[in-house]
């Protein structure tokens, strides 16, 4: 598939009105309600290694989100200074970085903003 069909397909799903792209924001709505759970649970497991992995899990899938979402924005630089997409990346960070070793586990909480 070229790069321009891609981007578009993308396009689609996240701006689209079809009943593809209304099942696919469905996904990801469901997806963020799973993960906002996930962060009130793993409270009680802080430190564990399956937590660490999980983390990682969620801190991909909003990577790939976000990189979807600035990839098809029209405006590059109004996309990476809107205060929700900071918030999604600063919750990258700190689902990631406990993979460095470092831990910003409070930071996840933004995710809740989105």
């Amino acid at each position: 598939m070229r790069s321009s069909a891609l981007k578009e397909k993308i396009t689609d799903l996240y701006e689209g009105d079809s009943i593809a792209a209304h099942r696919f924001r469905y996904v990801l709505l469901g997806c963020d309600i799973v993960t906002i759970l996930f962060l009130i649970v793993a409270t009680f497991f802080y430190g564990s290694r399956t937590t660490e992995i999980i983390d990682a899990v969620f801190g991909l899938y909003i990577a790939v989100d976000y990189a979807a979402r600035l990839w098809i924005a029209r405006k590059k630089s109004a996309f990476l200074i809107n205060p929700l997409n900071i918030a999604d990346a600063v919750v990258i960070i700190s689902f990631l970085a406990p993979l460095l070793g470092a831990n910003f586990a409070f930071l996840r909480a933004l995710r809740v903003l989105r």
